[in-house]
């Protein structure tokens, strides 16, 4: 396994466990390991409250969108929730 692939299973795995909604939805066969992802990538760097302000909106949004839309909508949400952050 390479670092980067190291690097997703982690974040999936300490982001599914603070996203109690994506987990059972993923875990219900309801949402696609992209979209998952997409969702785990956007909250990584957000604190558990503002996390949990991002979950709904981005499964509201998984509903409808692929994981390429719910990417760009969780980037767009990580600079609104956390101007000050990383990127």
């Amino acid at each position: 396994m390479s670092v980067a692939g190291a690097g997703r299973l982690l974040t999936l795995a300490v982001e599914l466990a603070r996203l109690p909604r994506v987990r059972e939805k993923f875990a219900e066969g309801g949402l696609a390991a992209g979209v998952v992802e997409a969702i785990c990538t956007a909250t990584a760097r957000l604190s558990d409250e503002h996390a949990a302000l991002a979950e709904p909106i981005l499964l509201e949004l998984a509903g409808k969108a692929g994981a390429a839309e719910v990417a760009k909508a969780g980037r767009y949400l990580r600079a609104v929730l956390d101007p000050d952050g990383e990127d």
